[in-house]
């Protein structure tokens, strides 16, 4: 072989290598697009070991007409719930007393029944504290006068008894006028965005310990995330930006209504900067509310458009957030799950987390029970 041949026989093969590298590379990107748009790299989440129950327990706050009037002038009733919670306080006092407070504050009476049934699924877990409740219940006893003030209280949600809770409701307790003012703009009752942050910052509180450490633990703050998912509900930037486009396409089963369109405006025009920071801003965690919140109203509508009221279901609309647009399928029967959070080493759901909050009491002064959870 002369030195032409040879030189022509090295430059086809070294042609032949360049061009199956840039093939493969090029397959690789498509293929890696296509993953990522078709959202098979989403996490699909597990269905809560006590879906039925939570759901049962959801489906008792439906109301329409004059039911919430005619409970709320229900003597016996309103008598066997108060026995009830008196009951509650000889094992749980603390949740009790988290109950009675939101007698206080609640608008929708219907609300005390869940919170009853949220924590007898606690109760009827221990057999020996269920035997006795149900004694209970069946000898009657007097009235309790007044909720206790307790210096060691002991949650039946037992994941509330952990420190990282304490630290995160005194955090939760600091951010109210900013969740207030975005719940508002989102047309949603407050309490139904804490019970979706909850989740994010629970995960991120007992995943990474030295967060912790750093944020919640000594400081009392929440953790605002910078990468893949941001600010302190974990809203990913693909995700704001399909929340943007719904809000103003009355086209879309997510379309909450003309009044909401201009919710989430730039001042200077769209771009990816402005939204990064804006779900990043370490100073105020308002956008990451307010994302979250309108987020939760887009799959409430798009539920009422298929005939399906989850308005009431916390622990549902939660789920929803958790697992995302693609995976939200109205249905007659919806489910509480979503990523697994391991507290403890006891795993929980994401959505069984926001469920465990919104009926637990806790910081009901600062984000009472609403009648109406959503405002078109």
């Amino acid at each position: 072989m002369n030195e032409i041949n040879k030189k022509n026989f090295f430059l086809k093969w070294i042609w032949r290598i360049a061009l199956y590298g840039f093939a493969i590379a090029g397959f690789g990107i498509i293929t890696a697009w296509a993953v990522f748009n078709l959202g098979l790299t989403k996490n699909k989440g597990t269905i809560d070991k006590n879906n039925r129950y939570l759901m049962e327990i959801e489906e008792m706050g439906k109301v329409s007409g004059s039911n919430v009037e005619d409970y709320s002038f229900n003597s016996n009733q309103r008598a066997i719930d108060f026995y009830k919670i008196i009951c509650i306080s000889k094992f749980f006092p603390y949740n009790a007393n988290n109950i009675l407070e939101a007698v206080k504050t609640n608008e929708n009476p219907k609300s005390i029944r869940q919170m009853i049934a949220a924590t007898e699924i606690y109760i009827n877990s221990n057999p020996k504290i269920k035997k006795e409740y149900e004694k209970l219940l069946n000898q009657g006893s007097e009235l309790l006068s007044k909720p206790q003030k307790l210096q060691n209280p002991n949650n039946a949600i037992e994941w509330m008894n952990t420190q990282q809770w304490a630290a995160l409701k005194i955090a939760i307790s600091k951010e109210k006028d900013v969740i207030d003012s975005a719940a508002k703009n989102a047309g949603i009752e407050p309490r139904l965005i804490v019970a979706t942050l909850i989740g994010e910052q629970i995960r991120l509180y007992n995943t990474n310990r030295e967060v912790f450490k750093s944020y919640l633990g000594p400081v009392k703050v929440l953790v605002t995330e910078t990468k893949f998912s941001m600010g302190v509900t974990g809203i990913k930037e693909f995700t704001a930006m399909r929340i943007e486009k719904y809000l103003k396409d009355p086209s879309s089963e997510f379309y909450i209504s003309k009044k909401y369109e201009n919710a989430l405006n730039y001042e200077n025009g769209v771009d990816s900067a402005a939204r990064i920071q804006r779900l990043t801003n370490g100073k105020s965690n308002y956008y990451s509310y307010l994302y979250a919140g309108i987020m939760l109203h887009q799959f409430q509508k798009q539920w009422e458009r298929r005939g399906q009221d989850i308005s009431y279901n916390a622990g549902v609309l939660a789920t929803l957030f958790n697992l995302g647009f693609n995976l939200s399928i109205p249905k007659p029967t919806p489910e509480i799950g979503g990523a697994k959070i391991t507290i403890d080493g006891v795993p929980h759901t994401f959505g069984g987390l926001a469920f465990d909050f919104y009926y637990s009491g806790e910081l009901v002064k600062e984000f009472p029970y609403y009648q109406n959870k959503f405002i078109d």
